[in-house]
């Protein structure tokens, strides 16, 4: 018996597996242009620098990082929503406020990530993270960041507009930031199935072609 029977299933196996298999992983890296809409102090909060009318409706440059390597499912809040959490998940953003830059990391543990589809008194779908310390909002028309509310497809169309909210506390100004994003260009869209497995898929094909034909016929040499 010749090992082709055997190298062809694992080959179809492999095949089968990865195809069957969706990249999980979420990422959404990119930078926006906005502006704050909201300013408040602390709670607690003494000798501010500034009072919030100093940057409400200021400009903001910035950029923001979310990272969530597995998101697990668990019971959405609503027909429109579908809710998961990631406790390997980080999200991050900073951004230049009145010349002073601010930013924002989550600590480690769980991460919640929001997916709504659009609704009658909503067109958009939108994708939000919301942490005790901030949260991360984005938008934009139905079919450019998810379908079937699944965190499997999240994905970034580059033609759509999207827009997004952002807030951040800073203890160094004494306020909370609620910062509308108007202009977002992403820097790092979703991947599909990974290249990495599509060069171990195309590997096995090779390994199992090779072999099924076995070695080229020898070249004899008259003399």
């Amino acid at each position: 018996m010749t090992l082709n029977h055997p190298l062809r299933c694992a080959a179809l196996g492999l095949v089968c597996a990865l195809m069957g298999a969706q990249v999980r992983a979420v990422d959404f890296d990119g930078t926006f242009v906005g502006a704050v809409s909201l300013a408040e102090l602390l709670p607690h909060s003494q000798n501010a620098p500034h009072p919030a009318s100093y940057y409400e409706g200021a400009p903001v440059v910035g950029s923001f990082a979310l990272h969530l390597p597995d998101p697990q499912p668990f019971e959405p809040p609503g027909a429109n929503d579908a809710m998961y959490t990631d406790a390997a998940g980080s999200l991050s953003f900073s951004y230049t406020l009145q010349g002073v830059v601010y930013s924002f990391a989550t600590e480690p543990g769980g991460i919640p990530l929001s997916l709504r589809s659009p609704s009658a008194g909503d067109p958009n779908q939108s994708l939000s993270v919301e942490t005790t310390a901030g949260f991360f909002d984005l938008s934009g028309p139905a079919g450019s960041l998810f379908s079937g509310l699944d965190a499997s497809t999240l994905h970034v169309d580059p033609t759509a507009s999207y827009t997004g909210r952002n807030a951040l506390s800073s203890v160094e100004a004494s306020m909370t930031f609620y910062v509308a994003m108007t202009q977002i260009a992403f820097a790092s869209p979703v991947p599909e199935p990974t290249s990495s497995a599509l060069l171990v898929v195309g590997g096995a094909l090779l390994a199992w072609t090779s072999r099924r034909r076995g070695p080229g016929p020898s070249v004899g040499v008259r003399v």
